[in-house]
């Protein structure tokens, strides 16, 4: 370190001091070239309330664009883990590939070449044996690889993203066998929206409001708190209207997006078999996918009542359109009479898949023996269509039915928000396939008819509206 470094070291440290920074804090963030902003020292000094006072839940949430993440990864791997050598962190979106692209970039930032740390595609080994691990729990089944392993250290990054069950799953991993005193702790980073939200004002927001918090800490940030930001990102959150404005730029908790079918219940919709006639009329419906999921799901339809019964799905990423049509053959009993099959328009374009040589999706799969029919892409008439359909029909119980081997369905179905710039469609930047592929398979439906004041007045009688409907 050269004597002017030197110089612009202390000055740099000595006001960081003077801001609340704990001096052996600034020692460890300095060498890096680490100088936390406003807003940062105080979440690094919030975080110190972890030994002070066995607090074990730190919240930073607000605006797009604050430098939560910056400071959250910085805390970790330049503090957390080096003065508590062999501590075992799990840094967590929900999916994997976004996690380890933002793990990515600020390793880069802050760690540089950091000498002896070994980097990977799965995370970071330090000389002193502390770990980080990657993690996504995009599918269901995910949070169950870390159900029963011990995490001393957690970070999840966007919490907003990921639903109640999951977080509160993830979080009994947190615990710890050292002897030391050290206290395990969760670091959680979000903005306004999504399937978490409720969760997330619940645990931190509203204590934080009400000036009661015991067990956990949040901090409010916003994009002005970074003066490193660009000016051509700060244009865009200043130009942005209506309720996208208020979610990103104001980090608004009190105009959150709702959820797109916040009547859905397991209890009422999901049944772990059906009786299906052989009368039935059979329907599929695709979305397409390859670097994200695809979906195909299976549905009955009961020419007597209407119900429809989903009765069975495939999920996954990674299919050519050629390997995507053998999988759904295979999963088709030959005793199943398909009436139709319906897809994603997209599909009558020129395919972006490894197998497509400039085919359309569609003519890839007649080559495989499946023909499909263009499914409608009504977006607003196909959330509003659904929801009719999810109505109680005469006998009491709803006209749309999943079986529970349907698990990405099911899930969407619990965690999916409305959109927060088109107030009649769901959230596409959420996981959504099984849900457009729902929209596709039920194309042939009526859409919601205009209800007489004398079938109103029956629909608020019954009971199953005490459940929301």
């Amino acid at each position: 370190m050269t004597e002017e470094e030197a110089k612009a070291w202390e000055t740099a440290a000595t006001e960081l001091r003077k801001e609340g920074l704990p001096a052996e804090m600034a020692e460890r963030f300095l060498p890096y070239y680490y100088i936390p902003q406003e807003m940062q020292v105080r979440w690094h000094r919030m975080t110190e309330d972890a030994q002070l006072h066995g607090v074990r839940h730190f919240g930073n949430g607000g605006s797009r664009g604050s430098g939560k993440t910056t400071a959250t990864f910085a805390q970790v791997s330049l503090y957390d883990c080096q003065k508590w050598p062999g501590i075992n962190c799990l840094y967590i979106r929900l999916v994997k590939k976004s996690s380890g692209n933002s793990f990515q970039q600020m390793t880069t930032a802050i760690l540089g070449d950091y000498e002896g740390a070994s980097v990977s595609q799965e995370g970071i080994r330090f000389p002193n044996g502390s770990t980080i691990a990657i993690a996504g729990v995009r599918d269901p089944k995910d949070v169950d690889k870390y159900v029963g392993l011990n995490y001393e250290l957690m970070v999840v990054e966007e919490a907003n993203q990921i639903d109640e069950e999951r977080l509160i799953k993830l979080q009994g991993s947190l615990r710890t066998g050292r002897l030391d005193g050290y206290v395990p702790r969760c670091y959680m980073n979000f903005n306004p929206g999504g399937p978490g939200m409720k969760y997330l004002k619940k645990t931190f927001i509203q204590p934080w409001k009400e000036k009661r918090e015991t067990n956990t800490r949040f901090i409010f940030s916003r994009y002005q708190d970074n003066k490193f930001l660009d000016a051509g990102y700060v244009d865009y959150l200043n130009n942005l209207d209506g309720m996208l404005g208020k979610l990103w730029r104001d980090g608004d908790f009190d105009i959150s997006q709702g959820m797109a079918f916040d009547n859905f219940r397991p209890d009422v919709y999901v049944y772990d078999d059906w009786d299906i006639g052989d009368n039935w009329i059979r329907i599929r419906g695709i979305d397409d996918g390859y670097s994200k999921p695809y979906c195909c799901l299976w549905l009955a339809k009961d020419p007597v009542t209407g119900r429809i019964v989903v009765y069975d799905e495939d999920y996954g990423e990674g299919y050519t359109n050629g390997e995507q049509a053998e999988r759904i053959k295979a999963m088709t009993p030959r005793n199943h009479r398909i009436s139709i099959t319906y897809a994603d328009p997209a599909m009558w374009q020129k395919s972006h898949h490894v197998d497509s040589d400039a085919k359309a999706g569609k003519d890839i799969y007649a080559a495989h023996g499946i023909y499909l029919t263009k499914g409608d892409n009504d977006r607003k008439n196909g959330l509003a269509k659904i929801r009719e359909m999810m109505r109680p029909l005469p006998d009491g119980l709803p006209g749309l039915i999943f079986l529970s081997r349907c698990k990405n369905l099911i899930w969407q179905f619990e965690n999916l928000p409305m959109s927060a710039s088109k107030p009649e469609d769901v959230d596409t930047n959420f996981e959504d396939h099984a849900y457009d592929a729902l929209r596709y398979g039920t194309t042939s439906e009526a859409g919601p008819k205009p209800v007489r004041n004398g079938e109103r007045r029956n629909r608020e009688r019954h009971p199953f509206y005490a459940l929301g409907w």
